[in-house]
Protein backbone atom coordinates (compact mmCIF):
# COMPACT_ATOMS: atom_id res chain seq x y z
CA UNK A 1 0.00 0.00 0.00
CA UNK A 2 1.22 3.70 -0.99
CA UNK A 3 1.63 6.46 1.59
CA UNK A 4 -1.24 8.15 -0.63
CA UNK A 5 -3.57 5.32 0.23
CA UNK A 6 -2.83 5.19 3.48
CA UNK A 7 -3.30 9.36 3.84
CA UNK A 8 -6.78 9.00 1.98
CA UNK A 9 -8.01 6.15 3.81
CA UNK A 10 -7.22 8.23 7.74
CA UNK A 11 -8.94 11.06 6.06
CA UNK A 12 -11.99 9.39 5.13
CA UNK A 13 -12.20 7.88 8.30
CA UNK A 14 -11.80 11.04 10.34
CA UNK A 15 -14.69 12.39 8.21
CA UNK A 16 -16.97 9.07 8.73
CA UNK A 17 -16.18 7.85 5.25
CA UNK A 18 -14.67 4.47 4.64
CA UNK A 19 -14.97 4.66 1.09
CA UNK A 20 -11.14 5.65 0.65
CA UNK A 21 -10.11 2.06 2.62
CA UNK A 22 -12.44 0.24 0.12
CA UNK A 23 -10.85 1.56 -3.03
CA UNK A 24 -7.30 0.40 -1.67
CA UNK A 25 -6.64 -2.49 -3.96
CA UNK A 26 -3.13 -3.20 -3.31
CA UNK A 27 -3.74 -4.21 0.37
CA UNK A 28 -1.27 -6.35 2.12
CA UNK A 29 -3.18 -8.79 4.81
CA UNK A 30 -1.75 -7.03 7.75
CA UNK A 31 -2.15 -3.22 6.37
CA UNK A 32 -5.73 -4.52 6.10
CA UNK A 33 -6.19 -5.73 9.56
CA UNK A 34 -4.37 -2.91 10.96
CA UNK A 35 -6.74 -0.49 9.36
CA UNK A 36 -9.65 -3.03 10.22
CA UNK A 37 -8.77 -2.05 14.01
CA UNK A 38 -8.41 1.64 13.72
CA UNK A 39 -11.82 1.40 12.24
CA UNK A 40 -13.33 0.58 15.80
CA UNK A 41 -10.78 2.26 17.81
CA UNK A 42 -12.44 4.39 20.71
CA UNK A 43 -9.84 7.61 19.96
CA UNK A 44 -11.27 7.35 16.12
CA UNK A 45 -14.89 7.60 17.12
CA UNK A 46 -13.82 10.67 19.26
CA UNK A 47 -12.21 12.23 16.30
CA UNK A 48 -14.75 11.76 14.02
CA UNK A 49 -17.57 13.20 16.22
CA UNK A 50 -15.24 16.55 16.66
CA UNK A 51 -14.78 17.03 13.36
CA UNK A 52 -18.14 16.32 12.41
CA UNK A 53 -19.91 18.71 14.86
CA UNK A 54 -17.38 21.66 14.15
CA UNK A 55 -18.65 21.39 10.05
CA UNK A 56 -22.22 21.43 11.38
CA UNK A 57 -21.43 24.23 13.15
CA UNK A 58 -19.78 26.00 10.48
CA UNK A 59 -22.62 25.14 8.26
CA UNK A 60 -25.47 25.89 10.67
CA UNK A 61 -23.90 29.23 11.33
CA UNK A 62 -23.14 30.35 8.09
CA UNK A 63 -26.32 29.49 6.33
CA UNK A 64 -29.24 29.37 8.85
CA UNK A 65 -32.09 30.17 6.46
CA UNK A 66 -30.97 27.36 3.92
CA UNK A 67 -30.46 24.96 6.68
CA UNK A 68 -34.25 25.77 8.32
CA UNK A 69 -35.83 25.22 4.61
CA UNK A 70 -34.06 22.37 4.26
CA UNK A 71 -35.29 21.04 6.76
CA UNK A 72 -38.82 22.35 6.01
CA UNK A 73 -38.32 20.11 2.54
CA UNK A 74 -37.20 16.84 4.71
CA UNK A 75 -33.91 17.39 3.50
CA UNK A 76 -31.83 17.99 6.40
CA UNK A 77 -29.96 14.38 5.09
CA UNK A 78 -28.31 16.30 2.43
CA UNK A 79 -26.02 18.12 5.54
CA UNK A 80 -25.40 14.77 7.05
CA UNK A 81 -24.06 13.67 3.17
CA UNK A 82 -22.30 16.75 2.84
CA UNK A 83 -20.10 15.95 6.13
CA UNK A 84 -19.05 12.52 5.47
CA UNK A 85 -18.69 13.15 1.53
CA UNK A 86 -17.50 16.40 0.85
CA UNK A 87 -13.68 16.42 2.06
CA UNK A 88 -12.07 19.14 4.70
CA UNK A 89 -10.81 21.75 2.74
CA UNK A 90 -10.93 24.49 5.31
CA UNK A 91 -11.61 25.72 8.89
CA UNK A 92 -12.65 28.95 7.80
CA UNK A 93 -16.41 29.66 8.24
CA UNK A 94 -17.21 31.29 4.84
CA UNK A 95 -15.38 29.21 2.90
CA UNK A 96 -17.12 26.24 4.34
CA UNK A 97 -20.11 27.70 3.54
CA UNK A 98 -18.94 28.14 -0.08
CA UNK A 99 -17.85 24.56 -0.29
CA UNK A 100 -21.34 24.06 0.83
CA UNK A 101 -23.18 26.05 -1.67
CA UNK A 102 -21.36 24.45 -4.45
CA UNK A 103 -22.42 20.92 -2.74
CA UNK A 104 -25.83 21.81 -2.92
CA UNK A 105 -26.17 23.20 -6.31
CA UNK A 106 -24.84 19.34 -7.90
CA UNK A 107 -28.34 17.76 -6.18
CA UNK A 108 -31.03 17.40 -8.13
CA UNK A 109 -33.60 17.49 -4.96
CA UNK A 110 -32.37 20.77 -4.20
CA UNK A 111 -34.88 23.49 -5.88
CA UNK A 112 -34.28 26.33 -7.48
CA UNK A 113 -35.10 28.86 -3.74
CA UNK A 114 -32.77 27.10 -2.29
CA UNK A 115 -30.19 27.17 -3.93
CA UNK A 116 -30.95 31.12 -4.34
CA UNK A 117 -31.18 31.29 -0.43
CA UNK A 118 -27.64 29.94 -0.17
CA UNK A 119 -26.59 32.27 -2.69
CA UNK A 120 -27.93 34.84 -0.64
CA UNK A 121 -25.83 33.65 2.51
CA UNK A 122 -23.09 33.09 0.68
CA UNK A 123 -23.25 37.10 -0.60
CA UNK A 124 -24.25 38.41 2.20
CA UNK A 125 -20.83 37.18 4.06
CA UNK A 126 -18.69 38.52 1.06
CA UNK A 127 -20.21 42.05 0.96
CA UNK A 128 -20.38 41.86 4.64
CA UNK A 129 -16.52 41.46 4.94
CA UNK A 130 -15.73 43.70 2.19
CA UNK A 131 -17.95 46.30 3.65
CA UNK A 132 -16.34 45.87 6.97
CA UNK A 133 -12.45 45.95 5.29
CA UNK A 134 -13.37 49.44 3.68
CA UNK A 135 -11.66 49.07 0.58
CA UNK A 136 -13.29 51.05 -1.93
CA UNK A 137 -12.00 49.25 -4.80
CA UNK A 138 -13.34 45.60 -3.25
CA UNK A 139 -16.80 47.61 -2.66
CA UNK A 140 -17.35 48.45 -5.89
CA UNK A 141 -16.15 45.75 -8.01
CA UNK A 142 -18.61 43.48 -6.06
CA UNK A 143 -22.61 43.16 -6.65
CA UNK A 144 -24.81 40.18 -7.09
CA UNK A 145 -28.06 39.79 -8.80
CA UNK A 146 -30.76 36.84 -7.40
CA UNK A 147 -33.72 36.04 -8.58
CA UNK A 148 -36.42 34.64 -6.18
CA UNK A 149 -39.99 33.18 -7.02
CA UNK A 150 -41.37 34.72 -3.73
CA UNK A 151 -41.25 37.86 -1.65
CA UNK A 152 -37.63 37.16 -0.49
CA UNK A 153 -38.45 39.34 3.05
CA UNK A 154 -41.24 37.65 3.52
CA UNK A 155 -39.41 33.84 2.94
CA UNK A 156 -36.97 35.05 5.56
CA UNK A 157 -39.62 36.11 8.21
CA UNK A 158 -40.97 32.65 7.50
CA UNK A 159 -37.97 30.76 8.12
CA UNK A 160 -37.11 33.19 10.99
CA UNK A 161 -40.25 32.61 13.07
CA UNK A 162 -41.27 29.14 11.89
CA UNK A 163 -44.07 30.44 9.89
CA UNK A 164 -45.63 28.58 6.58
CA UNK A 165 -43.48 29.57 3.56
CA UNK A 166 -45.00 32.09 1.33
CA UNK A 167 -46.19 30.81 -1.95
CA UNK A 168 -44.67 30.91 -5.62
CA UNK A 169 -46.00 33.42 -7.50
CA UNK A 170 -46.07 33.71 -10.85
CA UNK A 171 -43.79 37.04 -11.26
CA UNK A 172 -40.01 37.38 -9.68
CA UNK A 173 -38.36 39.06 -6.97
CA UNK A 174 -34.91 40.42 -7.71
CA UNK A 175 -32.56 40.66 -4.74
CA UNK A 176 -29.39 42.89 -5.11
CA UNK A 177 -26.61 42.18 -2.57
CA UNK A 178 -23.82 45.21 -3.05
CA UNK A 179 -21.56 46.48 -0.09
CA UNK A 180 -21.66 49.90 -0.47
CA UNK A 181 -25.98 49.41 0.67
CA UNK A 182 -26.23 50.09 4.15
CA UNK A 183 -28.27 46.87 4.84
CA UNK A 184 -26.18 45.09 2.08
CA UNK A 185 -28.99 44.40 0.10
CA UNK A 186 -32.34 45.51 -1.67
CA UNK A 187 -34.95 44.09 -3.41
CA UNK A 188 -37.63 44.71 -5.93
CA UNK A 189 -40.52 42.71 -8.01
CA UNK A 190 -39.92 42.13 -12.03
CA UNK A 191 -41.66 44.81 -12.84
CA UNK A 192 -39.46 47.40 -11.72
CA UNK A 193 -36.36 45.09 -12.57
CA UNK A 194 -37.74 45.36 -16.14
CA UNK A 195 -37.86 48.86 -16.19
CA UNK A 196 -34.27 49.81 -14.73
CA UNK A 197 -33.34 47.21 -17.77
CA UNK A 198 -35.04 49.62 -20.32
CA UNK A 199 -34.55 53.00 -19.28
CA UNK A 200 -31.22 52.76 -16.53
CA UNK A 201 -32.94 55.30 -14.40
CA UNK A 202 -35.15 55.13 -10.74
CA UNK A 203 -38.55 54.53 -12.00
CA UNK A 204 -42.00 56.14 -10.60
CA UNK A 205 -42.91 54.66 -7.21
CA UNK A 206 -46.25 53.18 -9.28
CA UNK A 207 -43.30 50.89 -11.01
CA UNK A 208 -42.03 49.57 -7.98
CA UNK A 209 -42.85 46.66 -5.24
CA UNK A 210 -45.28 48.28 -2.93
CA UNK A 211 -44.00 46.38 -0.28
CA UNK A 212 -41.09 48.38 1.48
CA UNK A 213 -38.07 46.40 1.81
CA UNK A 214 -37.49 44.87 5.33
CA UNK A 215 -33.65 44.36 5.93
CA UNK A 216 -32.28 41.23 7.49
CA UNK A 217 -29.74 42.14 10.10
CA UNK A 218 -26.13 40.94 9.69
CA UNK A 219 -25.93 39.22 12.76
CA UNK A 220 -29.64 37.30 12.52
CA UNK A 221 -29.51 33.89 13.24
CA UNK A 222 -32.01 30.64 13.02
CA UNK A 223 -31.20 28.37 16.53
CA UNK A 224 -31.80 25.32 14.24
CA UNK A 225 -31.72 21.31 16.00
CA UNK A 226 -28.12 19.81 14.59
CA UNK A 227 -28.83 16.82 12.26
CA UNK A 228 -27.73 14.06 13.94
CA UNK A 229 -25.45 11.32 11.63
CA UNK A 230 -26.68 8.07 11.33
CA UNK A 231 -24.78 5.84 12.35
CA UNK A 232 -22.51 4.28 15.34
CA UNK A 233 -19.74 7.62 15.30
CA UNK A 234 -22.98 10.05 16.05
CA UNK A 235 -24.01 8.68 19.02
CA UNK A 236 -24.49 11.34 21.42
CA UNK A 237 -22.87 13.47 18.93
CA UNK A 238 -24.46 16.84 20.10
Amino acid sequence: MSLLDVQRSLVGFARGSSAEYHHCGNLTPSEDKWLKQLLDAPGLHITQQVQQWWRISRVCATAPLTVALLKRHGLEELIVEYIITEPIRTLFFAAELDQFKTFLRGKALVDHTTRTLVEFEAGIKTAAQLAAAGNEVSTESFSLLLRFQCYPPALFAALLTGTPLPALEQQDYYLEINPSLESLWRCWDNCYHNCRLNCHTNCSSNCRSDRAPQHLQRDDAIHTDVPRLPSKVAENHI
